[in-house]
């Protein structure tokens, strides 16, 4: 008997696999096996790899020592395809974190091999991961992550079924983004004249544009428009795995956008650019237009971790219970509250799905239902002109009436 190599993938930046099948003497293929080869960091090298597994293969069943297939555990093998997903440029280191994290929530399964997880196993990862603490939106979106996995593994040939097919996720629970109270945002916007520094303007931006914390941090003055007042969304700021900055395009294409300013955002933006050409002559810099509108003069950003550390300062300070992000959430609840057409919402926030907008943010407003009793009202309500004239047609048409009923 000999083994055949089949394919040759690469999974990660060093990690490959690689699939063989015996051919047995009679001319008969086996079953196709895997094999994970790590420390490669090219094709050569996993080739190299691949074909001294492939003569260990052989030499074992020659010896009749047996053989079991090389199957990942679940964590071993979303985390190769969350990395060749990052390698392909499909989506953000962080959210491949994100991918491969939310299946290690999942208890004892994520370290088990894939061909060895039953379906109790998984019913048991899910009453695991609730007992934890995990709400039922978490836990539900966690299976969906360990679904796909065996999916994508019984395509592959190394599950021979998908183990949650017949497992039920927990019913999600509707959450409302949490956004400031009308007499939580006039608080907090009485209290910026008293600050000093990046962050009135950061918090200003984020309330009056509804833009992200990255995008506020990314702005250049190239970005701001001050005669057409406008502010165009480029790049963002973030903090890199190793701790470094990092200076990149936004989100998603959608996320590239360019939004109208209003008066007293825009001639806040002058003030910040007045202040920063005064700083620059101070200490001889020359003024840029690339310099960073909440950064310092020698070209650094204003940093994840000082705007969250200044943010929490100021909200301690004041007892005024709120995060960063609930500013993006503050605007765009009340502009859909205002009745703004939800794909206007959508683009002012930089969301590719405009039903995404309205699942997030179009939920029932006690308040806003009241409102609208006005609207019913008018709806059946008849004026008056209308109906004295109705008066005159239904006489005219009394005697038509009355043949009808006689007949």
């Amino acid at each position: 008997m000999h083994y055949v190599r089949d394919s040759l993938v690469q999974r990660g930046k060093t990690s490959w696999r690689a699939s063989y099948h015996p051919v047995f003497d009679d001319g008969t293929c086996g079953e196709r096996v895997f094999e994970t080869l790590k420390g490669c960091s090219n094709r050569r090298e996993a080739k190299c790899a691949a074909e001294e597994r492939r003569a260990i293969l052989e030499e074992a069943a020659r010896l009749n020592l047996g053989f079991s297939p090389n199957i990942p555990t679940l964590v071993d093998y979303q985390s190769d395809w969350a990395n060749d997903l990052v390698l392909t440029g499909a989506v953000a280191r962080k959210t491949a974190r994100g991918y491969v994290s939310g299946i290690k929530c999942m208890g004892d399964i994520a370290y088990t091999k894939l061909n060895e997880v039953r379906e109790f196993d998984v019913k048991h990862s899910i009453r695991f991961a609730l007992d934890e603490g995990f709400s039922p939106n978490t836990v539900a979106s966690n299976f969906s992550l360990m679904k796909n996995a065996f999916s994508r593994a019984q395509e592959e040939g190394l599950v021979a079924a998908n183990p949650c097919r017949n497992v039920k996720p927990p019913k999600r629970v509707e959450t409302r983004p949490r956004s400031l109270s009308a007499s939580e945002r006039l608080l907090l916007l009485s209290l910026l004249p008293q600050l000093v520094g990046a962050l009135p303007l950061a918090i200003r931006l984020a309330l009056s544009a509804g833009v992200r914390g990255e995008e506020v941090r990314g702005f250049t003055w190239e970005d701001w428009d001050d005669l057409e007042a406008r502010l165009s969304v480029r790049q963002v700021v973030v903090k890199d795995d190793d701790g470094s900055l990092l200076v990149k395009g936004p989100k998603t294409p959608a996320s590239l956008r360019t939004l109208p300013v209003e008066g007293a955002l825009n001639q806040e933006l002058g003030k910040r650019m007045e202040w920063q050409r005064a700083r620059c002559a101070e200490y001889g810099v020359p003024f840029s237009k690339r310099l960073f509108i909440l950064g310092d003069i020698d070209g650094s950003p204003y940093t994840p971790d000082a705007m969250q550390r200044d943010f929490s300062s100021f909200c301690k300070a004041f007892g005024i219970e709120c995060c960063f992000h609930w500013l993006r959430h503050t605007f765009a609840t009340e502009l859909v509250a205002k009745g703004v057409n939800i794909r206007t919402v959508a683009q002012w926030l930089g969301h590719t799905d405009p039903g995404f907008t309205l699942r997030v943010y179009a939920h029932a407003d006690p308040c806003a239902l009241a409102d609208s009793l006005g609207v019913v009202s008018d709806l059946v309500s008849v004026p008056e002109s209308y109906e004295s004239s109705a008066r005159l047609g239904a006489c005219l048409a009394k005697g038509v009436c009355d043949d009808l009923y006689h007949k």
